[in-house]
């Protein structure tokens, strides 16, 4: 969410379908009117917000439900997974 707010398209994966469409909820009233958190106190805002779309899966499988657009050959330029707070870089 916090990515999408400062001008990248960003895409949340989560394995409970509750889980997703509260992110959505949450992030649809981020996107259209941030909290001031979301950029460290800083004044300068980007122009214009990224996208943020989020999708139900398994983060160990690769078998997941894709929306949004992606496809399963889609290359991130990075992944984060925040539950053991580890950073995967993708080439």
């Amino acid at each position: 969410m916090m990515l999408a707010l400062h001008g990248f398209d960003a895409y949340g994966l989560e394995i409970s379908e509750t889980a997703v469409k509260k992110a959505e909820t949450y992030a649809a009233a981020e996107l259209e009117n941030p909290s001031a958190y979301h950029f460290g106190g800083e004044t300068n805002r980007p122009d214009s917000a990224g996208s943020v779309t989020f999708f139900q899966g398994d983060f160990f499988s690769s078998k997941w439900d894709y929306e949004g657009g992606i496809e399963e050959t889609t290359r991130f330029d990075v992944a984060y997974d925040y539950t053991v707070s580890r950073f995967i870089f993708i080439m």
